[in-house]
């Protein structure tokens, strides 16, 4: 093994170490994690670049050691997608999930809405019906004052008429008594005339 296969693979182990440890953690980086293993293809790459120089003799040895190494980079690769894949399927369950909530607050202010604008249309109602109650007390208190009214009037038309007949029997007994005093005072004169004579010609005799 040449030094710089050797130190190829340090670097190789050390990546691939550092990218095993950032692949466990609860929210891995995964920019860092692409980055990584795209170091480690490279550190790769120059390993097998380098086996390839050596003498055929000693390239099998550092062939198939890179070939594993080649593998457990391919199944971490693996594991990195899996993984980025269910990182974001739940990103995108969780925006689903916020979009639901999103549309259930916006459904809930909506009927919200909708219930105070019924309770507005309601209250209106009521308004009405109250102003229309109190307009037909209103009238029915017009139509009754109107009749009793009417019934005052007819009241004081008979009044009149009796007031007139009243009017009318005063005239007639003023007429008959004033016929009764001149009747009176006739017979007073007749009287009087009657007694003078009698007394004239009772002296006269």
């Amino acid at each position: 093994m040449t030094e710089v296969y050797e130190s190829y693979e340090q670097d190789y182990m050390k990546t691939f170490n550092s990218i095993v440890s950032d692949l466990n953690q609860i929210d891995p980086n995964f920019d860092v994690i692409k980055q990584l293993l795209t170091e480690c293809e490279d550190y790769l790459k120059h390993m097998d670049i380098e086996s390839s120089s050596l003498a055929i003799k000693d390239q099998q040895q550092l062939k198939n050691k890179t070939r594993k190494y080649k593998q457990e980079w391919d199944q971490l690769r693996r594991q990195y997608i899996q993984k980025l894949d269910d990182d974001q399927t739940n990103k995108n369950r969780q925006n689903v999930l916020m979009e639901s909530d999103n549309q259930a607050i916006k459904f809930i202010k909506t009927e919200q809405k909708l219930y105070e604008q019924t309770s507005k249309i309601m209250d209106a109602k009521r308004v009405v019906y109250d102003c229309e109650l109190s307009a037909a007390t209103i009238q029915k208190n017009l139509h009754d004052q109107t009749n009793q009214i009417g019934q005052t009037i007819e009241k004081t038309q008979g009044i009149n008429q009796e007031l007139s007949q009243s009017n009318t029997l005063v005239n007639v007994m003023k007429r008959r008594i004033q016929q009764n005093k001149i009747v009176c005072w006739l017979v007073i004169f007749i009287v009087f005339i009657s007694c003078v004579i009698i007394f004239y010609n009772k002296y006269e005799q």
